[in-house]
């Protein structure tokens, strides 16, 4: 967390507004001091522009203010909770008092100075724009938006008028703005571990969990980087052809496995590890791409949901938002895919559940979760997920066995 990073985002923006008004400010005075030469219309007109443009400045920063205070507020409650190790009762009302009045639990938050929404109005309204300005904004309702954002809405309303009464400002608009968690500390993994085995939000980058497709003959189990240039061999590298008839057997054995989309059986040409009839193979698997031949499903697998496991992302799923983690709430999320869950390693400061499945919010709790599953090519030592999560993330064919 680059917390002296985000301080000073924070204290730029109302800067923003000051830079962008101040040309306002002269411009209309210029065109105060020249309005004997032009028409009332004009000047009416002049004026209006001008105040459209203050209230949109305002509008805008408004959003940057709420955007800054919301991240603030939830950096100063993980590190809260970090350095007590305790959660927080009522995330929600604790998060909207820090975005407020800068407290949590009645004291002043160091992390939030300078960035509360009062504090940002006192800013805003100092800016000397050469109207006169008012604005006022409703408390947030705060909520989870999809697992990696939080969602604050609000009302803003804006006034702006001049001392000569030509033209006046007055709306309010509804604001519904998105504050990332990413990048921000997962309260679960730390007070879970001892603090031995922190974790920080980050989302899964890929479009899918796990890609199969099926054939109809094979043999053999292994893995490697698709190629679809026969004359590019290697024992790590897979071919992928249409059809394998003109290809020597020589050149077939050279490579670590074969995909076939005709139905050839290669195993009569010596070739030990292979997929035939795999339909689309070609148009579907990109040049590089790691996948699996996998003769128990008598499939080609892509599986970047070890990519993601190994590198501790977060998956949109059936766990608990952000909110929840703060408070310590390990049940799922009252809005279905809108939570969050992760894999958890076997590694240091993990607690021992060789038979508990290892989607995170299940694993901390002390129930024990029966009848996970192993899953084929997944870190089959100690990687375990329960049934209804095979489907989840498209495993069906590659689970076996009862923990």
């Amino acid at each position: 967390m680059d917390i002296v990073s985000d301080k000073m985002k924070a204290q730029v923006y109302s800067l923003m507004v000051a830079l962008i008004t101040i040309p306002l400010v002269l411009f209309i005075v210029y065109y105060i001091s020249v309005s004997s030469t032009i028409g009332s219309g004009a000047m009416e007109m002049i004026i209006a522009d001008q105040q459209y443009h203050v209230a949109k400045n305002i509008e805008d920063d408004f959003e940057k203010a709420v955007k800054t205070a919301g991240r603030r507020g939830l950096l100063a409650m993980v590190d809260n909770i970090i350095v007590n190790g305790q959660y927080i009762e009522d995330a929600k009302g604790v998060l909207k008092d820090l975005v407020l009045n800068g407290t949590l639990n009645g004291n002043t938050s160091s992390l939030m100075e300078n960035n509360t929404m009062g504090e940002w109005k006192n800013k805003i309204l100092n800016i000397s724009t050469g109207f006169y300005t008012n604005l006022n904004y409703t408390e947030p309702v705060i909520e989870n938006y999809d697992g990696f954002n939080i969602r604050f809405r609000m009302n803003i309303t804006i006034n702006v008028s001049d001392n000569l009464n030509i033209s006046r400002i007055d709306k309010t608009i509804e604001k519904n703005i998105l504050v990332s968690v990413l990048g921000l500390e997962d309260p679960v993994f730390s007070l879970n571990t001892g603090g031995l085995a922190p974790r920080s939000i980050k989302k899964y980058p890929f479009s899918y969990y796990a890609m199969n497709i099926p054939g109809f003959l094979g043999s053999g189990n292994c893995s490697g980087n698709v190629t679809l240039n026969e004359s590019n061999p290697g024992s790590t590298r897979i071919l992928v052809v249409n059809n394998a008839t003109s290809i020597s057997d020589a050149v077939l054995q050279s490579f670590g496995g074969v995909i076939v989309e005709n139905a050839e059986n290669l195993s009569q040409r010596a070739v030990a590890c292979f997929v035939s009839g795999a339909s689309g193979a070609t148009q579907t698997l990109r040049e590089g791409l790691y996948v699996h031949i996998d003769s128990i499903s008598v499939s080609v697998w892509s599986l970047p949901v070890i990519t993601g496991i190994d590198n501790e992302y977060y998956y949109p799923g059936n766990g608990p938002d952000f909110l929840q983690r703060i408070e310590g709430n390990l049940s799922e999320s009252a809005e279905g895919l809108n939570g969050l869950e992760s894999f958890v390693f076997e590694e240091y400061g993990i607690p021992s559940k060789p038979a508990q499945t290892r989607v995170d919010y299940m694993f901390f709790q002390n129930q024990t979760y029966t009848a996970c599953r192993k899953v084929r090519w997944i870190h089959e030592t100690w990687f375990r997920i329960q049934q209804d999560d095979v489907s989840d993330y498209n495993l069906t064919g590659l689970d076996y066995g009862v923990c």
